[in-house]
């Protein structure tokens, strides 16, 4: 379901981060949200309207002069004239039985009347004075936790969540975590101008877009089965518009909804599986870094779901997931403490999984890493002690350790604006990584004996637990098939890094290498000097990539 409210948005690129602290906090205690799978409204039950829908995110007038309630609700506006006993929503009548009454200048109605005039199912607590709202009405729930939130009902608010996140996210900090929010706005969050709900194996999740006075302010809340608030996600940039590509053969496979992992942070996934009766050879494709969701879209491109669909019209299953930082943003700060955590070890979940999928080839599944997955598929081959994966893809894969192709990629983006003759700006942040780079690479220091100039985030166990590992070198401890590739146009991983792996690579049997020229970091073809504007524009994979990775696959 979606609601956009006839409203248009204006598309932004701000990024916001719902910062919580690493260490886990002790939960707060609240009392629970009154809700139920079903609710059971008691006919003739009168409520008190501002209360039960302010409560719920509503926003409820009175002008005394005409003696009407106006309430605005999403996309309804309902008007309840009280001289009159009249109510119209959206300028339509809308009959209703009982009576509109006062009860100590309290302006009481039938809670049927809320219900249908509204859409809703709302019950009432009359011992607590507030909406019953039933555990799968996912969109009440989230403006009510929102209301909540932002009011500063803490307690509240808190009710709503489950207990992970609770553990993860102390009561304390609910009010400054949407202080911060609005100030990245400028201060103030208006009214929801767009409510659009979707679900995985794993979450129901809301997504919120709030008006502000610059750009639209976007917010997803996570939903568990119970109806708890399970997880926040404040979106990275904006999402351009995407279109299939050509290559896009529906009839050629199916879809189905999978679930790696177990428990708190299972990730919700697609297996896109070739028709026929199998069994394949399957690509588990992993993101690069940042929280990515399971198609891999940044801006107008869809890396992994253009990778899945190509890839399946030849005859090659793809298991394509969401991201750990993506799934459980918050709660992902307790455990993705290490790139393993972050990337590899949900891969090799992803692989388990697939060895036990009748239509998936066993001894054939194979690892397809963009960017930051790339990177670690040689310490997934190190951690893959059964030799399970069969082989690995590397898309636009670093051959150096992540602190220097840190540097070199900012360095080159520099030049590369300098060739096209957009001005640069103050580069002094250049030399501030490149101190950075340096600590790391100074064997004296260590994640408990670092300078105070040090602070690159996460952490600095993140970073030193990091600095050692080069795939390069790590790789030569694999005799594992591999397939490298490499767009030319690419400023993010160079070309420095694809000569790095040739040098050390380009004469091995069981390891193949091509570039492709003009193609960028998302393996999309682009005619001018790439420095990263052109993401914003819908593209597609270049087919001859995913040609050549399905011969190779097939060819195994």
């Amino acid at each position: 379901m979606k609601n956009n409210f006839g409203k248009k948005l204006v598309v932004g690129s701000l990024v916001v981060a719902l910062a919580v602290p690493a260490a886990t906090g002790v939960a707060a205690q609240a009392s629970e949200v009154s809700s139920q799978e079903n609710v059971d409204v008691v006919a003739g039950q009168i409520v008190p309207i501002r209360q039960a829908l302010q409560y719920i995110g509503a926003s409820v007038d009175w002008t005394n002069a005409e003696q009407i309630v106006r309430v605005q609700y999403l996309d309804r506006t309902m008007d309840i004239d009280v001289h009159a006993g009249t109510v119209t929503v959206n300028d339509r009548p809308v009959p209703f039985k009982g009576e509109i009454e006062y009860h100590y200048d309290v302006i009481h109605v039938p809670l049927e009347l809320i219900n249908e005039a509204l859409g809703l199912q709302l019950g009432w607590d009359a011992a607590e004075q507030k909406p019953v709202i039933a555990e799968d009405a996912y969109e009440v729930r989230a403006t009510s936790f929102i209301s909540q939130w932002r009011s500063g009902n803490e307690e509240e608010a808190y009710s709503f969540m489950s207990a992970p996140l609770k553990n993860v996210f102390p009561m304390e900090l609910l009010q400054a975590q949407w202080g911060g929010f609005a100030a990245y706005y400028g201060g103030h969050i208006g009214d929801i101008i767009s409510i659009d709900h979707d679900e995985n194996s794993v979450h129901h999740n809301v997504h919120l877009v709030f008006e502000t006075e610059q750009v639209p302010a976007a917010l997803s809340v996570r939903f568990d089965h119970n109806g708890n608030v399970n997880d926040l996600y404040t979106p990275i940039g904006a999402q351009g518009i995407n279109e299939p590509p050509v290559y896009d053969n529906p009839q050629s496979y199916t879809e189905q909804e999978v679930t790696i992992g177990e428990g708190n942070l299972a990730l919700s996934g697609t297996l896109t599986l070739p028709q026929g009766e199998g069994p394949f050879p399957v690509v588990v494709l992993v993101h690069g870094s940042g929280p990515h969701d399971r198609d891999e879209a940044v801006g107008g491109v869809k890396v992994f779901r253009d990778l899945a669909v190509g890839l399946a019209d030849q005859g090659v299953a793809v298991l394509r997931y969401n991201k750990l930082t993506y799934e459980h943003p918050i709660k992902s700060h307790t455990v993705a403490t290490t790139m393993q955590r972050e990337t590899a070890d949900d891969a090799l979940l992803a692989v388990e999984l697939l060895r036990g999928i009748d239509k998936i080839d066993s001894g054939h599944i194979y690892i397809g890493g963009h960017s930051q997955g790339g990177h670690m598929i040689p310490k997934m081959l190190e951690l893959d002690t059964s030799g399970h994966i069969a082989g690995g893809v590397l898309l636009a894969s670093p051959a150096v350790a992540l602190q220097d192709i840190l540097l070199e990629q900012q360095l080159y983006v520099v030049e590369r604006l300098e060739e096209l003759g957009i001005p640069v700006g103050d580069t002094s942040e250049l030399d501030v990584l490149a101190r950075q780079v340096e600590i790391l690479n100074d064997p004296q220091y260590d994640h408990t004996n670092v300078p105070a100039d040090f602070f690159l985030p996460p952490s600095n166990f993140y970073w030193f637990e990091q600095r050692d590992y080069v795939p390069v070198e790590e790789a030569k401890k694999h005799n594992v098939p591999l397939l490298i590739l490499q767009g030319e146009n690419d400023w993010q991983v160079t070309m420095n890094q694809f000569e790095m792996w040739k040098k050390d690579f380009g004469s091995s049997s069981h390891v193949q290498l091509k570039s492709y020229p003009n193609v960028n970091h998302f393996l999309v073809e682009y005619d001018g000097l790439s420095v990263g504007m052109e993401y914003g524009q819908p593209a597609n994979v270049l087919k001859a990539i995913i040609d050549d990775i399905a011969e190779w696959v097939k060819n195994r």
